[in-house]
């Protein structure tokens, strides 16, 4: 039975079309919308940008799969030896991402976020087909610094957004041919190529080894979300090289591929 005080979500989002109700009080049941988290289980959150990015985690996953939705965001759960997994594609860009955390965040306990995806190099030491695990992230596009805050710092924010070193220990146990850099992730809302990456904004940052557009934005829900998180980037082009965009279009999917290995890999060898 329905206690007469829970706010019911339909309602509340039908009171936002009805005019004749007053504003402030549309608001305010607004404020009050409960979070209806499920008990028990938790989560680590899969979040993948891209349709064929989220293939290369399907053509790499041995176990069976379940499919569901969550707040109107489909996805599949899947078990792993360190807990239950929710993996979705999250869109391309920092909000999108941002956006999808939170609102899965409200019903699943989240354990941790796990952003996997392909990235462009920044580094010569950077090639196509290896793969990058973030030490920490950072935004390549935010400068406050007029208010004091170092370049890339969002406001409230640290500098960098740490990723849980704790998680990577099984890298050390990994059998793949697969180049591995640990390091710096930038975040830009833009697809960087060599026409329009900026050096000068580039050389605020210590040795950054690739650019993302949706790696920071993950560190930072998961410093509110007060949540470990890693990021897995593999290399699908070199920024700094000629036909950018012609070679992440080719190699996406057999780069990906690295990355899906690699996250697969961490999820099924914690010791605790």
């Amino acid at each position: 039975m329905k206690d007469k005080n829970t706010l019911d979500l339909g309602t509340i989002d039908e009171l936002e079309d009805r005019h004749d109700i007053p504003l402030a009080k549309v608001k305010k049941l607004m404020e009050t919308r409960p979070i209806i988290r499920e008990k028990g289980e938790e989560f680590t959150l899969l979040s993948i940008p891209m349709e064929i990015e989220f293939k290369a985690l399907l053509d790499n996953l041995d176990v069976e799969f379940r499919r569901r939705v969550i707040e109107g965001i489909p996805g599949i759960t899947f078990p792993s030896k360190s807990g239950n997994v929710f993996a979705f594609i999250s869109k391309v860009g920092r909000t999108n991402t941002a956006f999808d955390l939170g609102i899965i965040s409200r019903r699943l306990n989240v354990k941790r976020i796990i952003n996997l995806g392909t990235a462009g190099s920044l580094s010569d030491n950077v090639h196509s087909f290896d793969v990058v695990i973030a030490n920490n992230v950072a935004y390549y596009d935010v400068d406050l610094t007029a208010f004091d805050y170092t370049y890339g710092q969002m406001s409230g924010c640290p500098p960098y957004f740490r990723a849980d070193p704790s998680f990577l220990k099984p890298l050390d146990s990994l059998k793949l041919t697969i180049r591995i850099h640990r390091g710096l992730i930038l975040t830009a809302d833009s697809f960087m190529t060599q026409n329009n990456v900026n050096q000068e904004i580039l050389s605020n940052f210590d040795n950054p080894l690739c650019i993302d557009m949706e790696g920071a934005a993950v560190g930072q829900v998961a410093y509110r979300l007060g949540v470990p998180f890693i990021i897995i980037r593999s290399i699908s082009d070199v920024v700094h090289q000629d036909g950018t965009v012609h070679a992440h279009e080719n190699f996406a999917l057999m780069s990906a591929k690295n990355g899906a290995k690699i996250a697969l890999h961490l999820l099924n060898n914690q010791t605790n």
